[in-house]
């Protein structure tokens, strides 16, 4: 079906019309989610994704709406969706801001998916399935899962300075999350976890692979890679500033490397997660051998971005 077709213009409105009513009827929860952005650094991505989104679904529209059907069934899903927002008052007094927040997006989420699938249908969806769910980045991490992530980035965090440490000349000693070198004592506490960059940095691998990737295990084994980079990252940046600070000038740890120095350390994070990508970008490039028994030829790469393998 071309896109120009009066039918799919139809079906295109009516989603535009469906998608508009669901940000009005959830404007509260917008602007607490942008107030919430200025609250918590790690939040700050929010404000991106709705972006990453609508760039996806704008480059992959003709492939999205090249088999369209109505799916009345995708109309269960909008329903379970709207029971949390209907009982949101309930959910407000009983869990937390960042919780509350959560499920509201969630709710708002399902309600839109039900509404895409019953007017695009499953085919639609499927194909538009990387910019769809990348939307529920919107949804603060729950606090259970949050602690739970810091505390796994801060030990992990604690046994990469260990690891460095024993590789420099500076003498140290660890007891748990507490390193002492000559005059200093560090603590890699929960606040030097570095969520705000792992966050980033694990969106930055989802984004580029869906670029440059063409199954969605391969985006998935990036997206996992770049976790124990950025554990490595912020280890590296605490032993840099702890080593500057004993042998240089110990302003270096209320400076402006230690407030701000977090970019140049993202961006060799970037350089660490790039050979990765180059790795299973080349894992894919499909090979085969002619009949004539010469060796393998390259394949021509097909111009669909994103398969489950």
């Amino acid at each position: 079906m071309h896109p120009n077709d009066s039918p799919l213009r139809t079906r295109v409105l009516l989603l535009t019309i469906c998608t508009l009513a669901l940000i009005v009827v959830f404007l509260p929860l917008w602007r607490n989610l942008l107030q919430l952005t200025s609250e918590a650094v790690h939040y700050s991505h929010i404000v991106l994704i709705p972006f990453v989104s609508i760039y996806f679904l704008f480059i992959d529209r003709e492939r999205i709406l090249a088999s369209v059907r109505y799916f009345p069934a995708g109309l269960i899903l909008t329903v379970a969706g709207a029971v949390p927002h209907l009982l949101s008052g309930e959910l407000a007094s009983a869990l937390s801001r960042n919780d509350y927040l959560s499920v509201m997006v969630v709710s708002m989420l399902a309600m839109w998916i039900g509404a895409f699938i019953s007017i695009l249908g499953p085919s639609a969806f499927r194909a538009a399935a990387f910019p769809v769910l990348f939307l529920f980045l919107l949804a603060p991490i729950p606090d259970w899962a949050l602690d739970r992530i810091v505390t796994f980035l801060q030990k992990g965090t604690s046994e990469v300075v260990a690891v460095i440490f024993s590789f420099v000349s500076t003498p140290s000693f660890r007891e748990g999350d507490y390193f002492m070198v000559p005059g200093l004592t560090i603590h890699v506490a929960p606040e030097c976890s570095g969520i705000r960059s792992s966050i980033a940095l694990v969106i930055t691998a989802l984004v580029a692979g869906r670029m440059f990737l063409r199954s969605a295990s391969s985006v998935a084994i990036l997206a996992a890679i770049a976790v124990p980079i950025t554990i490595f990252k912020n280890g590296l940046r605490i032993v840099t500033l702890t080593l500057l600070a004993v042998h240089v000038d110990e302003g270096f740890l209320q400076g402006g490397l230690h407030t701000r120095g977090g970019y140049p350390f993202f961006i060799l994070a970037l350089v660490f997660l790039a050979p990765f990508l180059f790795w299973l970008r080349r894992r894919e490039r499909p090979r085969r051998q002619d009949d004539s028994g010469r060796g393998p030829e390259t394949a021509a790469e097909p111009s669909s971005p994103l398969t489950a393998d």
